[in-house]
Parts: C-alpha cells; structure tokens; sequence
C-alpha cells in the first residue's frame, strides 16, 4: 500500500491564501425565531448554498441564546445570492410552513454586517425507519472498526498539540518535526487500512444484485452530497428491503 504523507506547508498555503481573500469575506449575521415546541437542547442548524446544503453541518450549528432565540454568524464571499434553509440536523426534521407542507428556499445577498433575521413556522415530523437486519450488520460492523480506531484518533490529537507546541517553541525543531510526521504517518496509514478492510468487508455482505444497484447510484451525479454521502445514502437504499 501506498503510504500517505502528510503535506504541512499546504496547510500554510491554505492559510496565507485565506488571509489575501479576507477582503473578499462578508459577516452576515443570522438571527431565527423558533417554534415553541422546539426541544431544549435540540440543535438548530442553517444549510445552504454556502455548505453544500448539508443538513447536520456542526460548523453552521447555531448558538441558541438565554432568550431561546437562535443565531450564527457566516463568513461567506461579499455580495453573492445565497439560498438556504433552517434543519434540526437532517432532511427528516427540515422547517416547514403551518400548513405542513416544503418552503421555498430562503435567500439573501450577502454583505458586510448584514443581519438576516426569521422564524420557522414548523418542522417537519422526523420519522426514523428500523434499519433491515443487514444494514444493522453493516453499521455493527462499522461502529466495530470505530472503537478499534479510538486509539489512533486521540494519538493523532496528541500529535497535533505536539506539532503546535515544537512551532511556538522559541527554536522549532526540525528533528522533532521529523520524528512526529513518521509517527502521524504510521497512524494515518493504519487508520486507512482499518477503512479499506471495513469497506471491504461491506461489500461482502452484499448480493451481486444489490452491488450492481449500489455501482449506479454512486455513478449518478449529485451536487449537494459528498461521496461518503452518496455512498451511505445507497447502502441504506440497496439493503432496505433485505432480510
């Protein structure tokens, strides 16, 4: 297998890049109002054309305030026609109108200190289907490989404040630096392998009927889903119906 490195000085090029488009950046505030019967502790979230339209995004999660009230505020690129929608972290739970029927999309054309304030009428009752026997395999064996990956995910936490601490130091280490890129890129590739496997043990448990339907649905272009949402999304289709 190929090992996979990691890139820092991308990183700082990501970062200097972001800093010349600071003057591109407008702040739009978004403020909504919610329904009363809006669970305490229930995240609210905004998803538009600004994210992908994903629905559960934890990076537009909104802050709800001591008067119930909830907002965020958007870094988003200065006078562009945003659309978007209100969510409880799924399509299943997306805002509504009180007639219980789909909104149009919201929008805005986004400038600098703009304050965009709404209210949801009503959210859609979110109605959550038993998995089929062979998907409740699949994710067993998913939350498997998870736990077993624990150890490696908080290694890599630690590493990173080790990569932080040798840069604020008063003389950064190349030698140390050295030494935590080996060490990051043996977690990096033992957690890609622990993903192959499990990906490979998924596509095990499905019939040639079932790969042939899940090989058209990844192939079909989607524009607001990622590929591991694409890929979720046709599991849970092609095992639906399995006993």
């Amino acid at each position: 297998m190929k090992k996979l490195g990691l890139c820092f000085p991308r990183l700082i090029i990501f970062i200097s890049t972001a800093q010349m488009a600071v003057a591109q950046i407008a702040a739009v505030k978004v403020i909504v109002n919610v329904p009363y019967d809006t669970a305490t502790g229930k995240h609210v979230y905004v998803a538009g054309s600004f994210n992908g339209w994903k629905a559960g995004d934890s990076l537009y999660q909104l802050k709800r305030g001591d008067d119930g009230v909830y907002s965020i505020t958007l870094p988003l690129f200065n006078d562009k026609h945003y659309e978007y929608k209100y969510t409880r972290g799924n399509w299943s739970s997306v805002e509504i109108n009180c007639h219980d029927s789909d909104i149009h999309n919201r929008a805005f054309v986004s400038a600098n200190g703009l304050v965009v304030t709404d209210t949801v009428a009503a959210w859609k009752k979110e109605t959550k289907a038993e998995p089929s026997p062979q998907m409740a395999r699949i994710n067993a064996m998913k939350d498997s490989t998870i736990s077993a990956l624990q150890p490696q995910l908080n290694e890599m936490v630690n590493l990173l404040k080790s990569y932080v601490q040798n840069w604020l130091s008063d003389n950064p280490s190349d030698r140390v630096q050295k030494k935590l890129n080996k060490e990051a890129e043996k977690n990096i590739n033992h957690i890609f392998e622990q993903i192959v496997q499990l990906l490979g043990n998924v596509m095990a448990t499905l019939s040639p009927g079932q790969k042939a339907e899940l090989k058209k649905l990844i192939s079909t272009p989607q524009e607001k889903n990622d590929f591991i949402n694409i890929l979720g999304n046709g599991l849970q289709k092609v095992t639906s119906n399995s006993k």
